[in-house]
């Protein structure tokens, strides 16, 4: 494969106005890569996808389209819980939960939408007033393809060997040294003021709990990118907030 027909067929890979290659990563490419170059060449660069779907992405999806609509809402003074709980079921309904799920141990557990909806109506009781002291700056902040989040350049020397860079050049075409710039790729959720800090606000979500969650609680390096890409995004798009506040997780 050449570069141009690479920078064709991928969508994180192009070419800058110099010349140089660059690569748009986003946190799922590069821990996937960290955690396994096989797996990093079959979805990323093969395209292969599960057949099934996972009901762990898919509780995922839905839980984190009803908090972005919580947040909005609540942004907005115009959230009602009835009206949002009842906007919960049609989407469980939309993704046909019951129908894919309804055996599985983890919908058992939850139960079903009945449970997804109480879930729901904690999360809003817990969380009210705590959301009412933090200003929405941005919601479903998209960064990376106008290169606002740089991760750095540099200058590897490939062998002519089986790793992943390598299967995207033909041996004719493949340089010794090759200048590579790197973006930062991503989308955070929610950005938010607390009036003392500057901070993107996430969410997880788990497949069960064992004990108590706060023991086994586990970051994740992606909400270190999230951070280091605020800090980024601060100067261009926010800089007035910026000399007022400092950038920190909140």
């Amino acid at each position: 494969m050449t570069i141009e027909e690479a920078i064709f067929r991928y969508h994180w890979f192009q070419r800058g106005e110099d010349g140089v290659i660059e690569l748009f990563l986003d946190h799922h490419a590069l821990a996937t890569f960290r955690s396994c170059e096989a797996s990093f060449e079959l979805s990323m660069m093969a395209n292969i996808r599960p057949i099934h779907k996972s009901w762990n992405l898919e509780f995922g999806i839905i839980f984190h389209k009803m908090i972005e609509e919580f947040y909005i809402a609540k942004r907005d003074e115009k959230f009602e819980l009835v009206r949002w709980l009842q906007s919960a079921i049609g989407l469980w309904d939309e993704y046909q939960m019951a129908a894919q799920f309804g055996e599985h141990k983890m919908y058992k557990m939850l139960g079903g939408v009945y449970g997804f909806i109480d879930m729901l109506a904690q999360y809003a009781d817990h969380f009210a007033a705590e959301v009412d002291r933090l200003r929405v700056i941005g919601i479903e902040i998209t960064f990376g393809k106008k290169r606002e989040v740089p991760l750095g350049e540099f200058t590897p020397h490939f062998l002519l060997g089986g790793n992943s860079v390598n299967h995207l050049f033909a041996r004719g075409e493949l340089q010794r040294h090759l200048s590579v710039r790197c973006y930062l790729t991503g989308r955070i959720d929610f950005l938010m003021d607390s009036g003392n800090a500057i901070g993107p606000l996430d969410h997880k979500t788990t497949a069960f709990f064992r004990g108590n969650p706060a023991n086994t609680y586990d970051p994740q390096e992606g909400m270190t990118g999230y951070i280091f890409a605020v800090q980024q995004i601060m100067k261009t798009s926010f800089p007035e907030l910026l000399g007022q506040r400092k950038v920190d997780r909140i």
